[in-house]
């Protein structure tokens, strides 16, 4: 099953695994006959490097501990427009105000020359309860 993370939300580990529970439920539910064995999810918020940016109880530092991750080739246009707002680009941070730690993190990563891409990741279903 694909991942989608709303935006705005806090995704906190008790809010992610209910999430996942009610997921396993609807699909056994609703669609039988049609099994899956993982939970799959691209998105910015995967980058392995939020581990060397962010502290280790961050709720994305643990949301990305659910995942097996792997890279994927991406620019960092989304991790910029999801943080910032739609339209943002590179040459705008030294004009951005960073209102959340988040956009400071980001923005100063960014301005010294650091990459945030996306990633992928696979959450196997038997470990979403975990």
């Amino acid at each position: 099953l694909n991942v989608h993370i709303p935006e705005g939300g806090r995704m906190s580990p008790e809010a992610c695994r209910d999430s996942y529970t009610r997921a396993i439920r609807f699909v056994e539910q609703c669609f039988p006959d049609k099994p899956f064995k993982a939970f799959a999810c691209e998105s910015w918020l995967l980058d392995a490097r939020f581990r060397e940016l962010l502290p280790q109880d961050s709720n994305i530092v643990r949301f990305q501990d659910d995942y097996y991750l792997l890279p994927v080739l991406a620019d960092e246009n989304q991790t910029l427009e999801r943080v910032f707002g739609f339209g943002t680009k590179l040459t705008d941070l030294p004009s951005l105000a960073a209102r959340t730690s988040l956009q400071k993190v980001v923005r100063d990563h960014f301005a010294s020359g650091g990459k945030i891409h996306n990633f992928g990741g696979i959450l196997v279903k038997e470990d979403a309860g975990r």
